[in-house]
C-alpha cells in the first residue's frame, strides 16, 4: 500500500484495511501521523535517505495494515509509526537505517509469512517459525541492506513458549518475563538495537492495558526491565552514545513511568 493513496481510498477500503471496527476517527489519525511522519523526515533527511525510508513506510504498511488491533485498542500501523516518529523527532536520530528499523521492528516477528512468500514458490507452510523467519530477514536484507537485517533480527523476540517448554523439558523452570529481560540485554549490546528497542519499549511500557489479567502480566514484563535493564544501560552510555545527549531525559522519563505504573504494585508482589 502506497502512503501517498491511503488517504484517496474510498471509506470503505480504508476501513477494511484498517480494521472493521476502527471507523472515520482512526483513519484521520492514521493518514494524519503519516503526514506529519513524512514531513519530519523530509526536513531533516537528504533526499535520498528520505526516499529510502518512506520505501520502508510502504513496505510496513503492506505489511501490518491488515493485522489485529494493539492490545491498546489502536490500529496496528500506529506503533512502528510512533516508534518512528520519536526516533526523528523525540531523540533526534539522524541515521536512515535506524528509522527504517523502527519501522520495521515487529515485521519479521509478526509478519514473517507475508513477507517469505515474496520471494519462495514452494509451499511455506512446511516451514517451521525460524526458517520463515530466516527467509523473512534475507528479503530485509535485500531490500535495504545486511545493517538493517541485523536490527530487525536482534529486535524480533524469540518464541519464549518454545523456550520455556524446551527447558521444562530438561527440569529448568523459567518464566517469560525472566526470558524477556535477558533477551533485552543481550539485544541492547549493540547501539543500533539499543535506540530502536528503548523507543518501542518506552511506547509499550507507557501504555499498557488496565484490564486485568493483561494489566499484571504487563506489569511483572516491563518492570523489572525498566529498573534492571534499560536505567542501569543509559546510566553507563558513553558521550559517544547516539542516545547519550538526551540521556537525562530518557531516565527521567523512564523512573516517571516506573514509579507512577509498576513500582507500588511490583513493592508488593
Amino acid at each position: 500500500m502506497n502512503t501517498d493513496s491511503f488517504k484517496e481510498m474510498s471509506f470503505d477500503k480504508q476501513a477494511e484495511i484498517s480494521s472493521k471496527e476502527r471507523g472515520q476517527k482512526n483513519i484521520e489519525r492514521i493518514d494524519s501521523e503519516i503526514t506529519e511522519f513524512k514531513k519530519a523526515v523530509k526536513n531533516k533527511f537528504e533526499k535520498e535517505d528520505s526516499k529510502k525510508i518512506f520505501n520502508a513506510l510502504d513496505f510496513m504498511l503492506e505489511l501490518h495494515c491488515e493485522q489485529e488491533d494493539r492490545i491498546d485498542g489502536n490500529p496496528y500501523i500506529i506503533h512502528p509509526l510512533e516508534v518512528a516518529s520519536d526516533l526523528v523527532d523525540k531523540y533526534e536520530i539522524i541515521d536512515a537505517d535506524l528509522i527504517i528499523g523502527a519501522l520495521l521492528h515487529d515485521s519479521v516477528e509478526d509478519q514473517s509469512l507475508k513477507i517469505a512468500e515474496k520471494i519462495l514458490d514452494k509451499d511455506i507452510m512446511e516451514l517451521s517459525e525460524e526458517e520463515l523467519q530466516n527467509n523473512a530477514l534475507d528479503v530485509i536484507a535485500n531490500k535495504y541492506g545486511n545493517r538493517i537485517k541485523e536490527i530487525i533480527k536482534g529486535l524480533t523476540n524469540p518464541n519464549f513458549n518454545k523456550i520455556i517448554e524446551e527447558l521444562e523439558k530438561k527440569g529448568i523452570k523459567k518464566k517469560e518475563r525472566d526470558l524477556y529481560k535477558t533477551h533485552i540485554e543481550e539485544a541492547i549490546k549493540s547501539q543500533d538495537i539499543f535506540v530502536v528497542k528503548l523507543s518501542d519499549f518506552i511506547r509499550n511500557a507507557g501504555n499498557i492495558p488496565e484490564k486485568q489479567p493483561q494489566k499484571t502480566h504487563f506489569i511483572k514484563k516491563y518492570g523489572p526491565a525498566i529498573k534492571d535493564v534499560f536505567i542501569p544501560a543509559l546510566e553507563k552510555i558513553s558521550d559517544s552514545h547516539l542516545l547519550f545527549k538526551k540521556r537525562n531525559d530518557i531516565l527521567s522519563e523512564l523512573n516517571h513511568i516506573y514509579k507512577d505504573r509498576y513500582e507500588s504494585y511490583l513493592e508488593k508482589s
